[in-house]
């Protein structure tokens, strides 16, 4: 009973989305202004100068982006 409880949470966890950024894309946006692909979910970019930077393909998806200038900022196919 217990391998089958074990493996039914499991197959929940498997299914929950992961929550948090990669702290190496976040690095990498900081030094060069660009992030293709990148895991920045939930990261903390509020107030960062992003004008201009290629964020193409990246997750977004509940970072804080208050008062960050994204102006002329590359966003095709990011999860915002």
């Amino acid at each position: 009973m217990a391998v089958v409880s074990a493996l039914s949470l499991g197959a929940v966890l498997a299914a929950l989305p992961a929550w948090g950024y990669n702290p190496d894309h976040v690095e990498r946006l900081r030094e060069t202004g660009n992030c293709l692909d990148c895991d920045l979910r939930q990261a903390d970019l509020s107030e960062w100068n992003l004008r201009g930077a290629d964020l193409t393909g990246a997750n977004l998806f509940g970072a804080n982006l208050a008062r960050a200038d994204l102006t002329g900022a590359t966003l095709v196919d990011a999860n915002i």
